[in-house]
């Protein structure tokens, strides 16, 4: 009768203990991909265009968190080729894109000169 009471308290510890860290294992990944629109979210999405994908899925990508360094917009990469404010998203077809990135304006000020301290929105295409 002891032997089956320990072994039922080493299962309920066990079971506990693999629920916990199955559950922090998910919040972090979740977390980290925060600044990621994946493949399988937009094609999950009914949208026509970017902007339309990240109005549903990631809305503060459009208004930016803190509005940048000194309030400035997000501005817009697609490819790694520079395109212009939010509403250049508008052009281009949800249909193409793989992933959508968001980056923060500290994380942008020694990548490029252009983007140096903007909040930006990088969009991959398929096309890439």
């Amino acid at each position: 009768m002891h032997a089956a009471r320990t072994l039922a308290l080493v299962l309920v510890t066990l079971t506990t203990t693999a629920c916990a860290t199955a559950s922090t294992g998910t919040r972090r990944v979740v977390s980290q991909r925060h600044n990621v629109i994946s493949f399988q979210e937009i094609v999950e999405e009914r949208a026509s265009s970017a902007y339309d994908l990240i109005e549903k899925l990631r809305p503060f990508y459009l208004r930016g968190r803190t509005g940048g360094l000194m309030g400035a917009p997000p501005i817009v990469y697609m490819d790694d080729i520079l395109l212009g404010d939010v509403t250049e998203l508008r052009g281009i077809n949800a249909r193409d894109v793989l992933e959508i990135r968001y980056v923060r304006g500290e994380e942008m000020l020694f990548r490029s000169q252009e983007a140096s301290g903007h909040q930006v929105i990088q969009v991959v295409t398929r096309r890439n």
